[in-house]
């Protein structure tokens, strides 16, 4: 058995998401709602990078991201918002030692609490 104590791992996700919002505290100053709880999810593409053991591999990988929040806007431009969003995906890495090859195939699901301002101009 191998342990992976010491593998450095680089991803960067690009991803097409459909967001849909619901409009909520509508006033003339807010035709769109004050309040903005929505829903968001779509298809990504991983390039995940990884080095082990003196050795490194690369992959582009096809996953899914979605997320729930909510944007509260305190003017017009300006709102703070709180958001759950999940990643899955699957990168397949090989890796050579001793002359001899492994798979390193990880099922990678993630889980990231965001919260913030946003700027809607």
């Amino acid at each position: 058995m191998t342990l992976l104590d010491d593998m450095d791992v680089r991803v960067v996700a690009v991803s097409l998401d459909l967001m849909l919002r619901w409009p909520l505290m509508k006033t003339a100053d807010f035709p769109n709602g004050r309040l903005q709880p929505y829903v968001t999810a779509g298809p990504a593409i991983f390039f995940t990078e990884a080095e082990f053991a003196g050795d490194s591999d690369s992959d582009r990988s096809l996953g899914f991201k979605a997320g729930v929040g909510v944007t509260f806007l305190i003017t017009k431009n300006l709102g703070v918002f709180g958001e759950y969003r999940f990643t899955r995906f699957s990168p397949e890495l090989k890796f050579t030692s001793g002359g001899s090859s492994s798979k390193f195939e990880p099922d990678i699901n993630t889980h990231h609490p965001l919260v913030g301002a946003s700027l809607r101009f």
